[in-house]
């Protein structure tokens, strides 16, 4: 999959530990290398990653390479994050309404 030009990695219930590691290799990469030279010589051009969970709480086990995505330019003009929830939580949650409307918003930009 690192050989690619594209990579495109869905992550899951239970599948979400593969994908968390397979999400800190290509930062680790792509950071270190800026994606030249990677694997075999191959350079990941975009990177998509589509990570789908009942509850916004989950998100925090990537809040460290989130944060390296969007500091670093080279990560962030290749990996491109999808974050979806299943769930509808509870109006009243002001937190949760504001975390559904950002991604509401950008996913009409995606």
């Amino acid at each position: 999959a690192l050989c690619s030009d594209v990579l495109v990695a869905v992550g899951a219930g239970v599948g979400i530990t593969p994908f968390l590691a397979l999400m800190a290799r290509v930062v680790a990469m792509l950071g270190e290398t800026g994606g030249t030279g990677g694997v075999r010589g191959a350079a990941l051009r975009e990177v998509h990653l589509y990570w789908i969970t009942r509850s916004a709480d989950e998100f925090l086990f990537g809040r460290r390479h989130f944060t390296r995505i969007v500091s670093d330019p080279v990560l962030a003009g290749r990996v491109i994050l999808h974050l979806h929830l299943t769930s509808q939580p509870g109006k009243a949650d002001a937190g949760a309404y504001l975390f559904r409307e950002a991604a509401r918003r950008q996913s009409l930009v995606d």
